[in-house]
């Protein structure tokens, strides 16, 4: 099966429409329930505690499904993640991949943040650049950070080509 965009999934008769039966494998174990990552779209679902079993010991971690395990499920709903958690995610790429290599303070230049379809765009720069606008506390060659609004994988975007040409 081809993978199907998420802005496809929420038709009536995409295959993530609510109530659809879908199949994947079981990749992280959480607290609230099980990930998968879904055959019939390159996307991950959860499985909340609650729908994993009708028996309260089953309600457990240690009794949750195994990852690498195939399962069925119905499909509940979509969410896409919120800009506050677009915005969470690029902190941490930021705190992995920006901060350890710039002297100055990064800050997200929250105002200039951007929505489209699939993705938050999440630019950033020196907190000093943010506050004063002088160049010299600018940073030079910083693409924005991209973070998919499905699933929340989070890049840094190229300042060679136009964010828009990288969504």
């Amino acid at each position: 099966m081809d993978p199907v965009p998420v802005s496809d999934f929420e038709t009536s008769d995409g295959p993530l429409a609510p109530g659809r039966i879908v199949h994947g494998i079981v990749v992280a174990r959480h607290p609230w329930g099980v990930e998968l990552a879904l055959e019939e779209a390159e996307a991950f679902g959860t499985i909340d505690i609650r729908f994993i079993s009708d028996d309260p010991a089953d309600m457990n971690e240690n009794r949750f499904p195994a990852v690498g395990v195939r399962l069925t499920a119905r499909v509940q709903g979509i969410r896409m993640i919120t800009e506050e958690e677009a915005v969470g995610r690029a902190e941490e790429l930021l705190n992995a991949l920006v901060r350890p290599w710039v002297d100055e303070e990064i800050a997200v230049n929250a105002p200039a943040t951007v929505r489209t379809k699939n993705h938050w765009v999440i630019f950033y720069n020196t907190k000093a650049y943010l506050e004063t606008k002088s160049t010299s506390h600018a940073l030079a060659g910083n693409g924005p950070v991209i973070v998919s609004a499905e699933d929340g994988t989070a890049r840094l975007a190229s300042s060679a080509t136009p964010w828009e040409d990288q969504v």
